[in-house]
C-alpha cells in the first residue's frame, strides 16, 4: 500500500516486469556457511536490456533455511571473478540481509541499475555464518571461497570454481 501511495504521488507508474535470465535450480543443495559465492550471469544467456532489475533467490525445497548476509550485482570484468566497479548491493525489504524459509523464493527490492545484454554479470551472495542452503542446478558457472564476504569489493582473489548455478534463479528488468 505505502508503494502505490508512493507511485500515485510521485506520479510513476507502477513496472511490468519481463524475465531476462532464468535457471532452474532443481537440486538441494548442502549446508554452506560464511562462503561469498560470484554466480556469473553470462551475456550470451541474457535476452533483454534495462534499467530497473530484480533478483529472484530460491531456498533448498525442505530442511534448511537459505540464510543471505548480504548480496549485490555487478558488471563483470573479462573473464575473471571480478567486477568493473564496486557491485551495487541488492536489498530485501530495505534490509541488507534475508533469511529464505525452505521451499520458498524471495525477490530482491528494484534495484535501479543498467543491464545490458551484451555484458556479462555477477551475482554476489555472501552466506551468513551457520547453516545455511540454497538450491543449485549442475550447469553455469560460479567462484566461492569460504569465510568471506565480498558483496562490496569489485576486486577479490583466492576463489575456487564450479560448474554450478547456486541460488540465483531469475534476474527480470522493469519498464
Amino acid at each position: 500500500m505505502i508503494g502505490l501511495a508512493t507511485m500515485l504521488m510521485t506520479g510513476r507508474k507502477a513496472l511490468t516486469w519481463s524475465t531476462t535470465w532464468s535457471k532452474s535450480l532443481t537440486i538441494n543443495g548442502g549446508t554452506s556457511g560464511e562462503y561469498s559465492y560470484r554466480q556469473v550471469i553470462a551475456a550470451a544467456d541474457i535476452s533483454t536490456s534495462g534499467s530497473t532489475i530484480r533478483v529472484t533467490f530460491t531456498a533448498n525445497s525442505s530442511g534448511t533455511n537459505f540464510v543471505i548476509q548480504a548480496a549485490a550485482i555487478g558488471e563483470r570484468s573479462g573473464s575473471t571473478a571480478n567486477c568493473v566497479a564496486t557491485p551495487t548491493q541488492l536489498l530485501f525489504g530495505g534490509n541488507a540481509g534475508t533469511t529464505i524459509t525452505a521451499g520458498q523464493s524471495r525477490i530482491s527490492d528494484a534495484l535501479v541499475f543498467s543491464l545490458d545484454e551484451t555484458k556479462s554479470y555477477i551475482v554476489i551472495i555472501d552466506f551468513a555464518s551457520g547453516a545455511t542452503a540454497a538450491k543449485y542446478a549442475s550447469s553455469g558457472f560460479i567462484y566461492y571461497k569460504a569465510l568471506s564476504d565480498s558483496y562490496n569489493q569489485a576486486t577479490v582473489t583466492g576463489y575456487s570454481t564450479a560448474a554450478q548455478t547456486n541460488g540465483v534463479s531469475k534476474i527480470e528488468v522493469g519498464a
